[in-house]
């Protein structure tokens, strides 16, 4: 019995070291990018995620042109979903929230590759592709 309980937390623990290592490869600053990647795209949004916070910019939206921060909050990823969850969403420029006014919003991740994700929300199954910025 101990050897059944003691597998089940090694494996246990081993699904939240392997969600770790998938979510720290997202540490870094994104940027939209046009899909067919020929029309700008106008007022792309950033996301930066750190070790649990995001920060969404936009030079068009953001009150402070040096630093255009949108939005804040915590994140984190569920590697059995492939879903990035954001939680705590505050707006910092009195607009509404990236994509959608909800306290939590669920960013699901079809495709990862290095520099690019391609991802979409619950509302929509339309793909949206961030591209690693340097």
């Amino acid at each position: 019995m101990k050897t059944v309980i003691l597998f089940a937390l090694a494996l246990s623990m081993s699904t939240v070291v392997l969600s770790q290592k998938k979510a720290e490869k997202l540490y870094g600053k994104w940027s939209e990018k046009s899909i067919n990647g020929k029309s700008p795209i106008e007022c792309p949004y950033q996301i930066h995620f750190e070790k649990a916070n995001y920060k969404i910019l936009n030079v068009c939206y953001g009150l402070d042109p040096k630093l255009p921060v949108t939005e804040d909050g915590v994140w984190s990823y569920d590697s059995t979903k492939n879903t990035i969850t954001l939680k705590n969403r505050k707006s910092l420029d009195n607009n509404d929230l990236f994509h959608e006014p909800k306290s939590t919003l669920n960013v699901h991740v079809k495709e990862y590759k290095t520099n690019s994700i391609s991802i979409y929300f619950d509302s929509e199954k339309s793909l949206t592709v961030l591209q690693r910025l340097k």
